[in-house]
């Protein structure tokens, strides 16, 4: 029986059906493209389990590694790639009762339509969310994730698509990166893997990778996670 490749995040790990791109790419392409976990599964010959979806918080990605935390064994490959620090979550007042909703400035919709809260208090709260705090915070759950992964002998890779923490010189090929504000997309772009707005030549505008994006990601990880395993 295969060992498993575990995938958590927001959009930049999610497959692409998962992820929230517009599905005009979709179509430009004929279908969704493989993202980067599914590459990166089949070349360390592992079983993907991807719980990474778009728009998903931090808070809402532990939760992810929380839930799926009893199903991770001996052999197994951890990935959390984590999200915007002033991503937040709240719980939704439509039905189905007691469920979270990840929310941002970037999707008032979503507000209006799943919680009581205005889109200023939005604003208010994903600037307070600019604080260091938040990001010691993230740092102290990183630290009882690979405490705990180690009990169970389980190699864990940690990353960030989005705008750079302060601390994430430990992350996936942090050391290459030649700014410390540079972006993931950005870093990747220079090795050959594209946007894909640029991908489409400005048709579909979106700072996600694309195909060739994903499959130079892929690569990126494959080759430095095969030095520490």
């Amino acid at each position: 029986m295969k060992n498993n490749l575990f995938v958590f995040g927001c959009s930049y790990s999610a497959k692409f059906k998962h992820s929230g791109i517009t599905t005009d790419y979709k179509t430009y392409l004929n279908g969704w493209p493989l993202s980067w976990s599914e590459i990166l599964s089949d070349k360390l010959n592992l079983e993907l389990v991807n719980r990474a979806r778009g728009g998903r918080s931090n808070d809402s990605i532990f939760d992810d590694f929380c839930n799926e935390s009893g199903n991770i064994k001996k052999g197994d490959i951890v990935i959390i790639g984590w999200s915007y620090l002033n991503r937040f979550r709240t719980c939704s007042i439509k039905p189905p009762p007691n469920r979270w909703i990840d929310v941002s400035v970037n999707n008032p919709e979503v507000i209006v339509e799943h919680t009581n809260l205005s889109p200023r208090t939005v604003e208010e709260i994903c600037l307070s969310r600019i604080n260091d705090l938040y990001e010691i915070e993230l740092h102290n759950r990183e630290k009882l994730i690979v405490e705990y992964l180690k009990l169970k002998n389980v190699n864990v890779f940690l990353w960030n698509g989005g705008f750079p923490f302060k601390t994430q010189e430990h992350y996936l090929l942090e050391k290459f990166r030649e700014k410390e504000i540079e972006t993931f997309d950005t870093f990747v772009d220079k090795h050959g893997g594209f946007t894909i707005t640029k991908e489409t030549h400005g048709k579909i505008s979106d700072n996600h990778l694309g195909k060739h994006g994903n499959i130079v990601q892929a690569e990126l990880f494959y080759d430095e996670i095969l030095k520490k395993i």
